[in-house]
């Protein structure tokens, strides 16, 4: 599994607690945690790219993770 598999996984847990409908504060307030937990695995993943990116440049300027996470319209780790 890759860091761009991984932040895809993530994001969609993310969605998946952003649709769930729930009654009571103590729940929502599980809910609304989770789905901030879930942001910042993604933040992680993302702070984990860059900084390989930055140690491991190829010829054009970019790494092959960015190619990677970058090679799709919406990533979902941003």
């Amino acid at each position: 599994m890759t860091l761009y598999d991984l932040g895809m996984e993530v994001t969609k847990i993310r969605e998946a607690v952003d649709s769930l409908e729930v009654k009571g504060k103590k729940n929502a307030s599980l809910v609304v945690y989770a789905f901030e937990k879930c942001n910042d695995i993604i933040e992680a993943i993302n702070a984990v790219v860059n900084q390989e990116s930055d140690s491991s440049q190829n010829g054009d300027g970019q790494t092959d993770k960015e190619e990677e996470v970058n090679g799709e319209p919406d990533s979902g780790t941003a």
